[in-house]
């Protein structure tokens, strides 16, 4: 695996410590990337660098949103670190199990899946709004939706499931041109309400 991300305002740094750091130890990624938002002044990096595990790549910045956090994910880990496939985000508050990498190699060939947020997806309605479980191992069950493709409407295509979520595994990111499409697309959104729309709105359309 190329590369396991995650993303967090700087408020929230001892999360790093508390759980993103467990997700390294038993992903082992080829790079591991955090990124901090909120931070506008260099004291704030300096405090960070003391506090925080080594072993990951750090980058800060003041992108404002959630969603503008993704767009500057997606232009920095082409850009600057040449990644371009095969990354899992990881919400900076979850822990990956340690039979992870097993369904990792079970799911990864549909290049796009999402693991839901079991509590708030748990109940019986909220599984009416789910097509199947992914895993082959019944007692452990990830719901997914599927994404459809216009040309093959009814074969679907990848399974997926942006929100709740807690992790989304990308075999390709999007192409620059979609990245600075969703970003004028943001743009023309009135600041009030784009600073209160989730990622995964942002995430989804992308699908």
């Amino acid at each position: 695996m190329v590369a396991l991300v995650t993303y967090l305002p700087f408020h929230r740094l001892h999360e790093i410590i508390e759980f993103f750091a467990k997700n390294v130890e038993v992903i082992r990624p080829d790079k591991a990337v955090a990124f901090v938002d909120n931070v506008y002044h260099e004291k704030q990096k300096e405090l960070a660098l003391k506090l925080l595990p080594r072993g990951v790549d750090y980058v800060f910045g003041n992108w404002g949103s959630r969603n503008d956090t993704w767009i500057a994910m997606f232009r920095i880990l082409r850009r600057d670190y040449d990644i371009t496939s095969d990354a899992v985000f990881v919400d900076s508050d979850n822990v990956v199990t340690e039979d992870f990498l097993k369904h990792h190699e079970e799911l990864r060939h549909n290049g796009v899946y999402g693991i839901l947020d079991y509590e708030r997806w748990s109940g019986k309605a909220a599984r009416l709004f789910l097509e199947r479980s992914a895993l082959k191992d019944r007692e452990r069950k990830i719901f997914m939706y599927k994404v459809h493709e216009p040309k093959n409407y009814l074969r679907g295509g990848p399974p997926f499931f942006w929100g709740p979520k807690q992790a989304i595994y990308l075999r390709t990111l999007p192409a620059e041109d979609l990245v600075n499409g969703l970003d004028s697309a943001l743009a023309h959104v009135t600041p009030c309400i784009r600073n209160l729309l989730i990622d995964e709105s942002l995430l989804g359309v992308m699908a």
